[in-house]
């Protein structure tokens, strides 16, 4: 266990009844294993641990709502090599939509309340678009760019003429173009 578990959740969570692709009794164990990752063949391993169980194909399952603010708090306070794989999950759970099976079960737009969970979330994400990191950089933008467009455009705007490389730039003019229509040769 290292501090940061204290400040994960309650394990007396009920996890084997929330809603999952698979069973999300398996959820803690993953999140303590992306918390405690050394390397990043670690911390992706323990990635595909949660990505195929809270959202599976795009499919957003009520695990996913329970474990996100876990996931947040690991982004800014777990180690460097879990970051990638947060923003990454918290990617596939800002672009995705409610399982309809969960959605009856729940009656709940889980997706909705998760997008609406990281719009408050939005400094955070800004904050990590500065990071060193390449790939930390365009998921906190990608992610911007689905649950605020109307904040994304301007800063995309600037990091495409602030790009590193071309490749860069051309990564900041499509999620311009292709997550909020903005048209980006003006």
């Amino acid at each position: 266990m290292t501090e940061f578990d204290a400040l994960l959740w309650d394990r007396d969570l009920q996890w084997p009844n929330f809603g999952s692709a698979r069973s999300a009794a398996t959820v803690p164990d993953a999140v303590d294993a992306l918390a405690n990752a050394t390397s990043e063949a670690e911390a992706e391993a323990a990635y595909w641990r949660l990505d195929n169980v809270v959202v599976l194909q795009g499919s957003v399952y009520e695990a996913a709502i329970a474990v996100l603010d876990s996931i947040v708090r690991l982004l800014v306070a777990g180690p460097e090599v879990a970051r990638r794989w947060c923003l990454e999950l918290l990617l596939q759970i800002a672009a995705g939509w409610t399982e309809p099976a969960e959605a009856e079960r729940t009656a709940r737009d889980l997706a909705g309340e998760a997008q609406q969970t990281l719009r408050a979330l939005v400094p955070v994400l800004l904050a990590f678009t500065s990071n060193p990191n390449r790939h930390i950089r365009e998921l906190s933008f990608e992610i911007v760019a689905r649950i605020a467009p109307e904040v994304a455009a301007g800063q995309l705007r600037w990091a495409a003429e602030a790009a590193h490389d071309a490749d860069e730039q051309r990564f900041y003019r499509s999620v311009l173009e292709g997550e909020i229509g903005y048209d980006a040769s003006s």
